[in-house]
């Protein structure tokens, strides 16, 4: 390999590095409707989904919600209403969530980066809503393996 082919080989290297890795803990903002992650090239899965959403109580009137299953990366989280508006704010309870702006910020809460993880809990407040609702959820295992439309069971706050 020549030197000019070097000097090309490593600026590619310089220039897709940091867009890689800010593929892995980019906002997902553009996902907050869809739920689905911008992995264009592939389909979200049919099976069961090998991961589980529960809640806890808390005596603040907070919840704690505990997202666990098989090894993964990423994830998207919401708690919705009945009419499917986003309702309530979420904050993380450790340094692998962080909270987003999906109509509002803590509107929904994903992952910080790309760390293999099989567990997160985050913590949801309610605010003034009252009344039914679901969390929902997508989770990714890797870039062509992914789920959406988790859903917890119905809670009413």
């Amino acid at each position: 390999m020549g030197f000019s082919q070097a000097i090309v080989l490593v600026s590619v290297c310089v220039i897709l590095l940091p867009a890689c890795y800010a593929f892995s803990g980019q906002a997902v903002t553009p996902a907050c409707n869809s739920m689905k992650p911008g992995h264009d090239a592939h389909e979200a899965q049919r099976s069961n989904a090998p991961y589980q959403i529960t809640t806890k109580k808390n005596n603040d009137g907070t919840l704690l919600i505990r997202v666990n299953g098989d090894e993964f990366k990423g994830f998207l989280l919401q708690a919705r209403n009945q009419r499917g508006k986003r309702v309530g704010r979420f904050t993380p309870t450790a340094n692998d969530a962080v909270p987003i702006g999906c109509d509002y910020q803590g509107g929904a809460i994903q992952h910080r980066n790309s760390d293999a993880k099989q567990q997160v809990i985050v913590k949801w407040n309610p605010g003034n809503f009252k009344g039914p609702l679901q969390f929902r959820l997508t989770v990714v295992k890797n870039y062509a393996t992914y789920w959406t439309n988790i859903k917890s069971a119905v809670l009413t706050v």
